[in-house]
């Protein structure tokens, strides 16, 4: 499974993969004939010796599950198209809600959509999102999942009641964060959209958890922001109602001048589905 980070994944612009051996700095796989395009993203279901299972996409808009059963010394490995978009497909997230279970829950990102698959042995879809009509621009949504406490009316904090940690994904598009609910049964897995939200003043660039609760995002003029679930506005997302201020834990802090990352922006002077890389600095 990977845990002790001792595997690194590399994608190419020639659609091939390699995966690397830290401890013993040795190439142990190279898999070719799977993508024939630049390879986006990438992330691992299972890195064992006799057992390699990957998600990849490409900027072709394909997500393919990339098997070889016979691990490292596989000299075939097949590839299964789960997804196919018009689009490029970014921002890969892995959330593996329960130790003692095989559930893992994948969701990766298209400029117009965002996907959820729960794998089980195989990958079964739980929701498609489409582009909301507050995104005006064409950036790429950035998502993350993690268990916190959703957001709640101020009466239930006020009266101390015993607080319940729900998985949720959260969701940054344009300027404005959504939080939704992911609802598992046994091994049906659903999504409940749209619990909770918080509006920025810019577009969201990168989001993610930094502990049960704690949401920390930064924007595209680097300024990050540090946020509670319990906090934000319950319900869907409304423009005309006034966030509350209780959910901002920290503000104002300034990214590194000095660090960079990429923006994903449509290339006005080519096809709707080609895409630029911007680095801001």
């Amino acid at each position: 499974n990977n845990k002790d980070n001792s595997h690194l994944l590399v994608g190419y612009e020639n659609g091939s993969i390699n995966i690397f051996d830290m401890k013993n700095k040795a190439l142990i796989k190279n898999i070719e004939n799977i993508h024939k395009t630049r390879i986006i993203q990438l992330e691992y279901i299972l890195i064992e010796k006799n057992n390699i299972q990957l998600i990849s996409t490409d900027e072709e808009g394909q997500v393919i599950n990339i098997n070889s059963y016979n691990g490292f010394l596989s000299k075939k490995t097949a590839g299964n198209l789960i997804y196919k978009d018009t689009e490029p497909v970014y921002n890969i997230v892995k959330f593996k809600p329960f130790e003692d279970k095989k559930i893992i829950i994948f969701g990766f990102c298209s400029p117009s959509k965002i996907c959820l698959y729960n794998y089980n042995t195989k990958l079964y879809p739980i929701i498609e999102i489409k582009k909301p009509k507050y995104a005006e621009r064409d950036d790429i949504p950035d998502i993350d999942i993690g268990w916190s406490v959703p957001p709640l009316d101020e009466s239930f904090i006020k009266n101390d009641k015993k607080l319940n940690n729900r998985i949720l994904l959260v969701i940054g598009w344009g300027r404005v964060i959504t939080i939704n609910s992911i609802i598992i049964k046994g091994d049906n897995i659903r999504c409940e959209e749209s619990i909770g939200f918080y509006k920025n003043n810019n577009p969201i660039i990168k989001i993610g958890f930094f502990s049960q609760s704690i949401l920390y995002f930064f924007d595209e003029n680097k300024q990050l922001k540090v946020i509670n679930i319990a906090f934000c506005n319950k319900g869907p997302f409304d423009e005309n109602k006034a966030i509350n201020k209780n959910a901002l834990v920290d503000e104002g802090k300034i990214v590194d001048k000095n660090i960079k990352y990429n923006i994903i922006k449509r290339s006005e002077e080519r096809k709707f589905n080609n895409y630029k890389n911007y680095i801001i600095s």
